[in-house]
């Protein structure tokens, strides 16, 4: 075993430079790839932060090897790299711990509604929920035939005063008019009730699952999609600009579960304080 050991350390310092450039080859691949993933996700940022401390750890080594570049110039790199490194991977983790996959400048992707095909539960509220219903009905359809998903939908008042107050439905739906959010919450509710028509059609019926709709009593601070308690879609809502052109974060179930549950934790609160307009179950007997 000693042998075998010392053949190695001597072919190690023998072939040192042949190491050391294939330790700044592996770094800089990795920073290529890092670069040409998506940037938004948390992981791909703590990829970049790594791959940059592992290429430039790798270069200072090169250097000392190829050119026996000034010692204490080398030290005081290699500390000011490794100073940025210890800085750069708590920060990354820390997006990490709490479940951030994405985010999105601009209009989002599609994976958030992709998922309700495997879905048991989805939460969704919204000042008017329109563009969404309008939009993932085919999908939420699905859920309920494939998996006997339970469907809450949460949707703001159509009758709240509030949107009476030209400044507030300014606001908060740029560009419209006083009647323009009711407007589109009628819309919305009509899709709804639309789907569980299509749905008490089917020959066989669906065998579990069920819609409800509520109206919020509070104005929305921002719009939300969970599907089941393990993905969450958050975007919040800012004063005089529409919802498409507002930030979106995408949360996954993080090591101590507390982005989500705090989120449904508000959803359920304002569920509970809602108004309720309809409510179907699916499976033996109907109610509506």
């Amino acid at each position: 075993m000693e042998k075998v050991t010392k053949t190695l350390k001597d072919l190690a310092r023998r072939y040192r430079i042949v190491l050391e450039i294939m330790w700044l080859l592996l770094g800089l691949l990795l920073l290529v790839s890092s670069s040409l993933l998506d940037s938004k996700s948390s992981l791909v940022r703590a990829l970049f932060a790594f791959s940059v401390s592992v290429t430039a750890s790798a270069f200072v080594t090169c250097l000392n090897h190829l050119f026996r570049a000034d010692a204490p110039l080398l030290e005081e790199l290699d500390e000011r790299i490794s100073e940025q490194l210890k800085s750069l991977i708590p920060q990354a983790m820390g997006i990490v711990g709490t479940g951030l996959k994405a985010l999105h400048p601009g209009e989002p992707d599609q994976e958030i509604f992709q998922s309700f095909a495997r879905a048991e539960s989805i939460c969704i509220m919204k000042n008017t929920g329109r563009t969404t219903l309008q939009r993932q009905a085919e999908r939420l359809k699905n859920a309920i035939l494939m998996n006997g998903c339970n469907v809450r939908i949460l949707l703001s008042d159509p009758e709240n005063p509030a949107f009476l107050h030209g400044p507030i439905s300014e606001g908060l739906c740029p560009a419209g008019d006083i009647t323009y959010i009711p407007r589109d919450v009628g819309l919305a509710r009509s899709r709804l009730e639309s789907l569980v028509k299509e749905l008490q059609a089917l020959q066989p019926r669906p065998n579990g699952g069920s819609v409800e709709l509520r109206y919020m009593q509070c104005l929305p601070p921002c719009s939300m999609i969970m599907v089941d308690d393990s993905e969450l879609r958050l975007t919040p809502y800012l004063p005089y600009t529409h919802s498409a052109d507002a930030p979106t974060l995408d949360f996954g179930a993080d090591r101590r579960g507390q982005v989500i549950e705090k989120y449904r934790s508000a959803f359920d609160r304002a569920w509970n304080e809602g108004k309720q307009v309809f409510r179907t179950e699916f499976g033996e007997r109907l109610q509506h």
